[in-house]
């Protein structure tokens, strides 16, 4: 009897122990991630005290690091400081979000092309703020990438932002 006692005993500590750990290694993933990403997860950190299903609050954190993955933002409102019954997106992204309850929905890429750039912007580090800028950018006026000297087609000109790790772009000339 004294056996199982201390058996169960030791099976509850392991399960605590791995449970711990993944909580500090969910929490180590998160503030590793730029101040974005780390105010969203605080969110849902206050969801849950608010009472929320855990499920929902996973979900949640989830979402926030899969946005982070990709550098997806979230929907702007077309009326600020209300919630917005339809999330918006501006032309060229498309409204996604996780298929579980509690996730954020966001913005992403719809070509290809431009989410491969998001994927630059997200390893650019503390850089990736300007680089997104740019790449919204980008993306509302349908622009591609100048080549590596800055150079352009004839008829356009390259631009970028004026911030370290701005994309530099190819737009028209106007005359």
């Amino acid at each position: 009897m004294k056996k199982k006692v201390i058996l169960i005993v030791l099976i509850l500590i392991i399960v605590a122990a791995v449970f711990i750990g993944y909580l500090l290694q969910r929490e180590s993933e998160i503030s590793k991630l730029p101040d974005y990403y780390q105010d969203l997860a605080e969110e849902c950190k206050k969801s849950k005290e608010l009472g929320i299903s855990r499920s929902s609050s996973n979900c949640c954190l989830e979402s926030v690091k899969t946005m982070a993955e990709g550098n997806f933002r979230l929907p702007y409102s077309p009326y600020p400081g209300e919630v917005n019954p339809k999330p918006e997106c501006l032309e060229g992204f498309g409204v996604n979000r996780l298929r579980c309850e509690g996730s954020y929905d966001w913005c992403e890429p719809i070509e290809e092309y431009y989410q491969e750039l998001a994927k630059e912007c997200v390893s650019k580090g503390a850089g990736f703020e300007c680089c997104m800028t740019g790449l919204d950018r980008m993306i509302k006026y349908n622009f591609k990438l100048a080549d590596e000297d800055g150079n352009c087609l004839e008829g356009f000109r390259s631009n970028g932002l004026y911030c370290i790790d701005t994309l530099t772009w190819c737009e028209p000339i106007e005359e």
